[in-house]
């Protein structure tokens, strides 16, 4: 995806360092300037969503729910007109009682092409069909996306992934959402293929800026954290630590509630561990950099790979997942509908995985551990020394900063993809699955891990191919990828 580069004209050095107010009010000015008339009053906006009931906030809602220990779900949905909108969530608060309500962001307002969004906007309101494929916030403005907000009582958070949400961020919060998703680093690494890092952490430092600005004048706003993802086929522990390297960076502006995210690998015991690890390892380092007042729990994920046309196996998929996010310790579970392997989801559908979803949370709760905790454990081990490892090297290449870090982390292949589209990665990792479905690196390429680690790695893949002689390779890689749409972990 070619994406037009952010308009820096206050060229910063890259630091984690939080905006002076003067530096966020100036680039705030280029911000709402990309596209000519978009007006949001910052001090009228704050006094709207300080008026909210506080069932309507996604981070207070959030932060009961860590307190209580409750795990609330949020399905992924949008449509690009205020009716259409208003009738899919509806859908999903009230038949599938969905604990927040989703708005995805529609292509072209990700690429900055805001005129196209407005015309499809247009053209879907002129054909009763959707001819964008998520809700274009700047083409409502303020005032349309609180026709939506208004609608619904339970609270909103808009969904995107692309480097530059600057605009849309200011509109979406200006119009009642408290809650917005942040990926500097898979906006880069899986949508783009020559983006710059450096730009793409900086405009999420500004999406920050304007969450801590909302924070400061009485108004919680819940940020999400996903790290890198890469066709979901990654272990844990490159999640985790580009999860936590985003969480240190949005601290640095000020933001005190979040969600750091790890993705569903269909590998029950591997997905328990890398939650708790994640969980342990965020609150960890944010008191190691001076945010011990920041609320951060876990945020779980459906898969996000090719899913199976059968429905029957795809509500196998979604409920395996959530039994793990349950014993993982999640917080917030991000849900698929039983339909993503046929194509767009009906609001119908979507709101029956919910429920089934939310049967099966409520059925594992009560139940405890069900995992041999010896396992877990050592799982768990493996999966904290690794996370460790990668997180220290990038901060130290940062000189402790993380935002610098991360730039050189990418640089220098400490941190790595394979499948991602981004030019820039080094593409020296392979990982495949191990002789459980868990997966494993089988090539580390320039990744510090720790000997034992890799060892460990060697011996679980030598385990496979134990069972089933021939060599790992990228045709084994690819074949993993498959398995799961065909209803199952291996080939």
């Amino acid at each position: 995806m070619n994406l037009p580069q952010a308009r820096l004209a206050h060229d910063r050095p890259l630091s984690a360092r939080r905006l002076e107010i003067d530096e966020f009010r100036a680039e705030r000015q280029e911000v709402l300037a990309q596209r000519a008339g978009t007006h949001v009053d910052l001090e009228e906006a704050v006094a709207y969503l300080r008026a909210l009931p506080s069932g309507k906030n996604c981070a207070v809602a959030l932060c009961a729910a860590k307190a209580g220990g409750d795990l609330l779900l949020q399905p992924r949905a949008a449509v690009p007109t205020i009716a259409g909108q208003i009738a899919l969530l509806r859908c999903l608060q009230d038949e599938g009682v969905a604990d927040i309500l989703p708005s995805q962001v529609d292509s072209y307002s990700r690429l900055l092409q805001f005129d196209r969004a407005q015309a499809g906007l247009e053209e879907s309101e002129k054909t009763g069909q959707s001819k964008l494929n998520g809700f274009p916030f700047v083409a409502h403005g303020v005032a349309g996306t609180r026709q939506v907000t208004e609608a619904l009582s339970k609270p909103m958070c808009m969904r995107q992934v692309t480097p530059d949400i600057r605009l849309v961020a200011e509109v979406a919060l200006a119009g009642g959402y408290t809650g917005v998703t942040s990926h500097a680093i898979d906006a880069v690494v899986s949508f783009s293929k020559n983006y710059s890092f450096e730009k793409s952490i900086k405009c999420y430092q500004y999406v920050d800026r304007l969450a801590a600005y909302y924070q400061e004048n009485g108004v919680p706003i819940y940020r999400e954290y996903r790290g890198m993802v890469d066709a979901v086929h990654l272990p844990p522990s490159l999640i985790i630590a580009t999860s936590i390297l985003e969480a240190l960076m949005g601290a640095a502006q000020g933001v005190k509630v979040m969600g750091v995210c790890t993705f569903v690998c269909g590998h029950m015991l591997q997905e328990v561990a890398g939650l708790r690890v994640l969980r342990r390892l965020a609150q960890e380092y944010l008191t190691r950099f001076g945010h011990s007042d920041v609320t951060v729990f876990a945020v779980a994920n459906h898969w996000l790979g090719q899913f199976p046309e059968d429905e029957a196996k795809a509500y196998a998929l979604i409920n395996v997942a959530t039994a793990a996010a349950v014993l993982g310790g999640a917080t917030e579970l991000i849900v698929k509908s039983v339909q993503e392997g046929k194509g767009i989801p009906s609001k119908e559908s979507n709101a029956a995985s919910l429920r089934s979803v939310r049967a099966i949370a409520r059925t594992f709760q009560v139940q405890g551990s069900i995992l041999d905790e010896r396992l877990l454990a050592q799982e768990e081990r493996i999966v904290e020394m690794e996370a460790r490892a990668l997180l220290e090297k990038s901060l130290e290449l940062g000189d402790g900063d993380p935002a610098v870090g991360t730039v050189r982390a990418f640089e220098a292949g400490v941190l790595d993809s394979l499948l991602a589209p981004y030019r820039g990665l080094k593409g020296r990792i392979m990982i495949v699955r191990d002789g459980s479905g868990a997966m494993r690196y089988l090539e580390h390429g320039g990744l510090p891990l720790p000997q034992e680690a890799i060892d460990y790695n060697r011996e679980r893949v030598a385990m496979r191919t134990a069972l089933s002689p021939g060599t790992p390779d990228y045709e084994l890689l690819i074949a993993d990828i498959h398995a799961i749409a065909q209803g199952g972990l291996l080939p």
